[in-house]
């Protein structure tokens, strides 16, 4: 069977404003929201299940704290603005390491 033979189906009429309204709202803050729960999540895995941070006398040392979040959150603002300090290529020209 090809896919041109299948017809699609449009949403029920009853959900086209929700549909329309949905698709509105998560376009403007859906990425906002995804990555505003990223470091969340972290945080909350860190303060209840710890991470490792060392052994000692053959025992894993697990530590409850945020600290890892916050070296993460510093060096990817730092890496961040160093990507920022790159400039652009112009267009046309070649890509590569080695131009001759």
């Amino acid at each position: 069977m090809e896919a041109r033979t299948l017809t699609q189906r449009a949403p029920a009429a009853a959900f086209r404003p929700f549909i329309a309204a949905l698709r509105r709202h998560l376009g403007g803050w859906g990425l906002i929201a995804a990555l505003a729960a990223l470091p969340v999540f972290y945080a909350i895995k860190d303060l209840s299940s710890g991470y490792q941070t060392g052994i000692v006398h053959g025992h894993a040392v697990v530590a409850h704290n945020l600290t890892l979040l916050g070296t993460n959150l510093v060096q990817g603002i730092s890496n961040g603005a160093i990507w920022a300090l790159i400039p652009p290529e112009p267009a046309g020209s070649s890509s590569g390491s080695c131009s001759r």
